[in-house]
């Protein structure tokens, strides 16, 4: 028979059990990333590569010394600046956002490791195992302002050390901006740098009216995607090809979402155009390696 003083602690430790059962998991710092390029709909990867943060310190170039502090800036709850903006970066929230002495590696970098961002390309995906992801345009990570800086994955932090003993929030990207834009000569990524140098699409808002430049770092990164202007949709076509029953070859030509006998067309009256402008890997049906008539006929055979 239970004890009074059982039966009295016995429902507490049950729904302790239960809160802790349902409280979500802490993401645990990431050591690798595999880096990809993938078509616009992500169902074909052109190349990937998986490395782990000891490989990036060791043969791609470190940024950060570990000594200097870097910064973004949050949304500006202060009533006294009516300007969210805040042009003049000097709400002193700033200095408590404080992301720490860190070291990384350029998103540039990475992005080469899978033959680079092109000009056209959509954008880059830095992703979290939680499904938390932030994307930044080509301009951001190849041609960085210095009032922004580059975009970099960071592993290391002095306070807490590498991602595999203590820095719990690593790898996270850090823009390493640098100090002319703020009245304490400090490293800080402001409101005001994403509004002049980021593209407007790229933009993040805490809230409808409070942008915040904090909402762009993502903990725990495990992934870096390109996503690739690829496949582009053929002359006279807004849609872009896709890929309906993903086995990464593109029969919906024209992008309505399934295979019908306009793609047939499509294919056949633009076959110098679709090997001339798109990778021929996505339209190559007979695995041929090149695209001829044979495409036209198996892709008509799977009508």
């Amino acid at each position: 028979m239970i004890s009074h003083k059982y039966r009295v602690r016995l429902p507490l430790m049950i729904l302790c059990m239960v809160a802790l059962a349902a409280a979500p998991a802490v993401a645990a710092a990431t050591t690798s990333l595999t880096v990809m390029n993938v078509t616009r709909d992500g169902k074909t990867v052109f190349s990937e590569q998986t490395v782990s943060f000891q490989w990036m310190a060791q043969n791609l170039p470190v940024l950060g010394n570990g000594v200097t502090h870097y910064y973004h800036q949050g949304p500006v709850m202060n009533a006294s600046i009516p300007d969210k903006w805040n042009p003049q970066e000097n709400d002193p929230v700033i200095l408590t956002k404080d992301y720490g002495a860190v070291k990384g590696t350029d998103v540039k970098d990475l992005c080469n490791l899978v033959g680079g961002m092109d000009p056209d390309d959509l954008y880059v995906v830095l992703e979290a195992p939680d499904g938390f992801s932030k994307a930044f345009a080509y301009s951001s990570v190849y041609t960085p302002q210095p009032r922004t800086g580059p975009v970099v994955i960071t592993w290391y932090r002095a306070d807490e050390g590498y991602v595999n003993q203590s820095y719990a929030t690593g790898m996270r990207n850090v823009m390493f901006a640098d100090t002319t834009n703020n009245p304490w000569g400090a490293h800080v990524f402001g409101l005001w740098d994403m509004h002049e140098a980021y593209p407007e699409g790229f933009w993040y808002y805490y809230q409808p009216g409070l942008p915040s430049t904090t909402g762009l770092s993502v903990q725990n990164i495990d992934t870096v995607k390109i996503v690739s202007r690829y496949p582009l949709p053929l002359p006279g076509q807004s849609r872009a090809p896709a890929d309906p029953d993903n086995d990464h070859l593109y029969e919906d030509l024209n992008g309505n979402g399934f295979l019908d006998f306009n793609d047939l067309v499509l294919l056949y009256n633009h076959m110098a155009w679709v090997s001339g402008n798109e990778p021929v890997s996505l339209f190559d049906f007979d695995s041929s390696g090149s695209l001829n008539i044979n495409d036209v006929i198996r892709l008509f055979q799977e009508l």
